[in-house]
This record gives C-alpha cells, structure tokens and sequence, in this order.
C-alpha cells in the first residue's frame, strides 16, 4: 500500500489498541518488504537453531490425560 511505517502503526494501534505491536516491529517488517521487492531477504522465518517446533493434536492430549 507504500504507506510509512508511521501511519502503519496508527492503523495497527486502531484495530489492536494496547496489544498493538510497537512502532520499531513494524519498521522492521517494512524493510523486510522493501528488501523482499529489490531481491534481498523473504518474507519466511529465518532458520534457528534450537529444537524444532512440534505441535500435538487435540486427540493425542486426551490419550495422554
């Protein structure tokens, strides 16, 4: 929509009141935008180390309870 990062967080603070992002969250996913148009970085999780995330259905919690 090529708004700035200012009025970004003004529509976020409007929809989301205090549970709003901060404005330098926001200012870091517009240059991860604005590089993902010029060829630079994508929009996907960077890679991390540490354990991966899993996740366990609903009926796999009740077998174990």
């Amino acid at each position: 929509e090529k708004e700035n990062v200012v009025n970004i967080h003004k529509r976020l603070c409007a929809v989301y009141g205090s549970c709003a992002v901060d404005r330098s969250t926001v200012s870091r996913w517009v240059q991860r935008i604005k590089g993902k148009e010029n060829g630079h970085m994508g929009l996907q999780d960077l890679p991390c180390s540490g354990r991966s995330a899993t996740a366990l259905s609903h009926d796999h919690c009740l077998l174990e309870h």
